[in-house]
């Protein structure tokens, strides 16, 4: 188990019938069409480029010279949308046949939100409007062009990076029954088995393509149609 903490190791090795009920758990990840092919060759990574560097730095300088000077509207910007995130896994299975409210990167939808709403703002500069109005349409193209799917991926829970992040702040050593071991693995992360955050990068060999569900246009672009409240102060 090459990459996986040495306490994680000694505890599979100490209960069996831990690791193999561990190992039988199915995890999932769903993302954007566009992402996979670069997911297959670089697997997922918390802090993935999502958008060029300039936009980020287009926004806070928005931010800062045209809307209300509150801090929180520069620490939403910074927070949700510039810093990178975790890698989100579920252990329940995908409904493929539901209508997805998820699936493309979500520091991807607040930026297209903020460059959406910029464009119209008579306040900003034509430069600055037609800024927003170029990253938006970029982004837009890169979502909707070819035929465009919700993917759902499959992660083996027992790649380095989710086992790892999953059982690293479980005091492993103080469990000497079986029973409690199942436990410990069973109800591992508690009452968010929908929304497992990883911190670390999960390497391509432990990823493969579960199912996928083709979008419309329309659908790829519905989640960003909302103007965020920071945009709201700017006229």
């Amino acid at each position: 188990m090459s990459g996986v903490r040495p306490e994680i190791q000694g505890f599979f090795e100490r209960f069996p019938a831990a690791h193999d009920a561990y190992a039988d758990s199915k995890l999932y990840h769903l993302t954007h069409s566009r992402y996979v092919p670069g997911i297959q060759t670089e697997g997922l990574r918390p802090n993935a480029d999502l958008f060029p560097a300039e936009q980020g730095v287009f926004l806070l300088h928005v931010c800062s010279s045209y809307s209300s000077g509150q801090p929180s509207d520069i620490e939403y910007v910074q927070n949700r949308i510039l810093n990178s995130g975790n890698i989100y896994l579920s252990a329940t299975v995908p409904d493929m046949s539901d209508e997805f409210g998820y699936g493309i990167p979500e520091r991807l939808v607040f930026l297209m939100r903020g460059m959406a709403a910029l464009a119209t703002k008579s306040s900003l500069t034509e430069a600055e409007r037609n800024f927003a109005a170029r990253a938006l349409e970029g982004h837009r193209t890169a979502l909707t062009e070819g035929e465009p799917a919700i993917v759902a991926l499959q992660v083996d829970p027992l790649a380095p990076g989710v086992v790892n992040n999953r059982l690293g702040n479980v005091p492993l050593d103080g469990i000497h029954d079986e029973t409690l071991a199942l436990d410990a693995v069973r109800y591992v992360d508690g009452p968010y088995g929908n929304n497992i955050p990883i911190q670390s990068a999960i390497e391509p060999g432990f990823i493969t393509v579960f199912d996928q569900k083709p979008i419309t246009a329309e659908r790829a672009m519905q989640t960003v149609n909302a103007e965020p409240g920071w945009a709201a102060a700017i006229r």
